[in-house]
């Protein structure tokens, strides 16, 4: 499983390099067209994601849980300071640095 501190290895035609992982996060596209992400380490308690399009946190003030698998997903609902959005999409990211 991949976790921030993991190291991976990356080949290619210049050649191989070990990169280490910092933080791993998730992308939610939002039907307004933002894009709100959350780091993996603060994903647990759903209170702020990072406004991807302004820089900044955002707090989130609802949630439906559409298909109840407990987690933020597809077609799930949000509120962000009292606007609800809907997520159209759902893309992991991860942040490394060269080792």
């Amino acid at each position: 499983m991949l976790t921030a501190g993991s190291e991976i290895a990356v080949e290619d035609d210049s050649g191989k390099e070990t990169l280490q992982v910092q933080w791993i996060g998730t992308n939610y596209y939002l039907d307004n067209g933002e894009v709100m992400l959350a780091k993996a380490h603060e994903a647990s308690t759903l209170s702020t994601l990072m406004d991807l399009g302004a820089k900044k946190s955002r707090t989130v003030t609802g949630w439906v849980d559409t298909d109840g698998n407990g987690a933020l997903s597809l077609n799930d609902r949000i509120s962000l300071e009292g606007k609800e959005s809907k997520i159209v999409d759902v893309r992991s990211v991860v942040s490394v640095v060269s080792k």
